[in-house]
């Protein structure tokens, strides 16, 4: 194995919008997409928190999800419902950006300057984070012009990651 696979194995995970070990920690597993990845079985065992996951997939009450984000430091705007990825991340380092956000830091919409989002995972190796976003926000369909708190003039646009299911684009469960 070359030293290059954990840092791309990284920036896949970070560009698909995946969490794991510590990055779940206290997270409902709806919340981190495990729905989705056939972490959760409906049909099946007992699990830690599992009266609240279900009743949140049977209700559909999910209002925040993992997202990929890119981060960037242009004035680009989009809408997030099924918007393209950034360019692959995975062949070779991101050139750094000028200003370096924190794990935990808010996303913050540029227009109102309320929270719509928490960055949960990013390396200084890929301009593709993951963030747990408000849905109603990132899916409504509007031009998104998100701010990261700490980080002047650094940007992070969410988008709707490959896997999960055409049919929801509601993000619910």
């Amino acid at each position: 194995a070359s030293e290059r696979e954990p840092l791309q194995y990284l920036r896949r995970r970070l560009a698909l919008g995946v969490a794991e070990g510590e990055e779940l920690a206290g997270r409902i597993p709806l919340n981190c997409n495990l729905d989705y990845l056939n972490g959760v079985a409906f049909d099946k065992g007992c699990y830690l928190g599992q009266e609240l996951t279900a009743r949140a997939k049977f209700r559909g009450e999910v209002r925040r999800r993992l997202m990929p984000v890119a981060l960037h430091e242009t004035d680009v705007r989009h809408s997030a419902a099924r918007a393209l990825p950034p360019p692959d991340p995975v062949p070779g380092p991101a050139a750094p950006l000028s200003s370096t956000p924190d794990v935990g830091a808010k996303l913050l919409d540029a227009a109102t300057g309320s929270a719509v989002g928490e960055l949960v995972a990013w390396h200084a190796d890929s301009h593709a984070a993951v963030a747990m976003v408000k849905l109603d926000y990132a899916l409504s369909g509007d031009v998104l012009d998100v701010d990261v708190d700490g980080a002047p003039g650094v940007k992070a646009s969410p988008y709707v990651p490959p896997f999960w299911p055409e049919d929801d684009e509601e993000g619910g469960a």
